[in-house]
């Protein structure tokens, strides 16, 4: 949840729009990535 306020606090008062939409995009990646591979591990 963090990085999502981060790149919120990054796309609009920071210098780097595109920083901002990375920010907000690898968390849940990790995520969904986490629970595909827990999924072929069973």
């Amino acid at each position: 949840m963090l990085s999502v306020v981060g790149s919120l606090y990054i796309y609009f008062v920071g210098d780097d729009q595109m920083l901002g939409i990375f920010v907000g995009l690898w968390a849940p990646t990790l995520i969904l990535a986490t629970k595909e591979i827990e999924e072929m591990m069973k």
